[in-house]
């Protein structure tokens, strides 16, 4: 039996078509992926919910630090279910982002922080970041100011894994996600160790954890295998029963982003 799932942390641009789209998301689901949360600009979002329909959570990548309250609270008009922050020039938690987080609790949406390591591929782009501005503690320093602000931390913190751990299980609304190209690869006696200290299962570190996995949707030669491998080995490594893969598979990401409603 194929394993339902979110992929909650995907970009990719959508087909051009319904028609396209349609086998697109036929093909995902038949491996199991139901949804996925698809960030990337404003109009490519929209045109995949155009042709994928609700295949797509849709979560809108902004600039930081020149975004306005008005325009966060005009996306969640257009639809939007969530906000993506990456790549600011001031950490995550200065008092000038603190009024767009605001927003985004008052429209009931959520938050996706990209945490840790940012690829240093295109220089052009990233010349400005400093890693240190996307640790995992801005967020705790987030929710004791917005505590009913929804977060999604994004590749738990990479290299930071144990500042995300203590983050993501101190605070109610913070949620996480091991998607990425490092954590994967990494020895599952790491993750052994953050999630099942001693051979014992620490509920509170794991039940928030979303399966995802960062890659481009929308590409023929799409492999999530992989990282369903990691995260099925993860899961039975540290002992985690039925009820709590669905959470991480499924339910933790669906809660998130309020599908439920």
């Amino acid at each position: 039996m194929v394993t339902k799932r979110i992929d909650a942390h995907v970009h990719g641009k959508p087909p051009t078509c319904k028609d396209e789209g349609k086998r697109f998301v036929d093909q995902y689901r038949s491996l199991g992926i139901d949804k996925i949360v698809l960030i990337e600009d404003p109009d490519v979002v929209l045109k995949a919910l155009e042709v994928c329909g609700d295949f797509v959570i849709p979560v809108f990548r902004i600039k930081a630090d020149i975004a306005t309250p008005n325009e966060i609270e005009t996306y969640f008009k257009m639809g939007c279910k969530g906000i993506k922050f990456i790549a600011p020039y001031h950490p995550y938690s200065d008092p000038r982002y603190l009024e767009l987080y605001q927003v985004i609790a008052e429209q009931d949406g959520v938050a996706v922080f990209h945490t840790g390591y940012l690829t240093h591929q295109d220089y052009q782009i990233y010349t400005h970041v400093n890693l240190f501005d996307m640790a995992p503690a801005h967020l705790d320093a987030i929710a004791r100011q917005v505590p009913n602000l929804r977060m999604l931390m994004s590749h738990y913190g990479n290299p930071w894994w144990d500042e995300a751990w203590k983050v993501s299980y101190s605070h109610p609304n913070i949620y996480a996600d091991l998607s990425g190209g490092t954590a994967y690869i990494r020895s599952m006696m790491l993750w052994k160790e953050l999630f099942a200290p001693n051979g014992n299962l620490h509920l509170p570190s794991v039940e928030k954890l979303c399966f995802a996995s960062d890659i481009v949707y929308f590409d023929p030669e799409l492999n999530i295998q992989p990282y369903y491998d990691f995260y099925d080995t993860l899961l039975g490594g540290i002992g985690a029963g039925k009820e709590l893969a669905d959470k991480i598979n499924y339910g933790n990401a669906s809660r998130l982003f309020k599908l439920e409603d």
